[in-house]
């Protein structure tokens, strides 16, 4: 039941990885490769409806919506963060450079005074790849809807 729809939903799946990966790449949003292979996608049925779900590392949501001023981010990540990136320090104020853990908190801090700016990544992605599909996937309902009710003015008649 609902076969043709099915399958074109698992393209739309699978293409939709392929196209917020390249995302990813292209805006340099790829420092540990950790959000980028968690991608994973799983189409669903619950009855009549169809459900296309992603999978992603818990902090898809600070690219995607950015991080508002007001608290800062563990340390601790932005110092993975650090040793992943490179990232060439300033010298501070007494011409040394910061040690990791020095960087760290100043990162935090910045980010905490100033946020994040969002990068909609995943949402151009699902548009970008629901404009190649949308054509495709009302076509699959429409003959898996044709089918089913062929089957059931067929069974109708018996």
């Amino acid at each position: 039941m609902f076969e043709n729809i099915k399958d074109v939903l698992n393209d739309f799946g699978k293409y939709l990885v392929e196209e917020y990966k390249d995302q990813l790449i292209l805006n340099d949003v790829n420092a540990s490769d950790e959000l980028y292979n968690s991608v994973v996608y799983s189409v669903s049925q619950n009855k009549n409806v169809f459900e296309v779900k992603l999978e992603l590392a818990d902090y898809w949501k600070y690219v995607e919506n950015g991080r508002k001023a007001g608290k800062w981010p563990p340390i601790s990540a932005i110092e993975k963060w650090i040793k992943i990136k490179p990232v060439l320090p300033q010298p501070m104020d007494n011409g040394k450079l910061p040690t990791t853990q020095q960087l760290a908190f100043l990162i935090s801090r910045k980010i905490g005074l100033e946020g994040i700016r969002p990068r909609p990544l995943l949402q151009k992605s699902v548009d970008n790849v629901w404009n190649v599909f949308e054509q495709f996937i009302a076509e699959a309902f429409a003959k898996d809807l044709e089918k089913e009710i062929t089957l059931k003015l067929g069974s109708m008649g018996r």
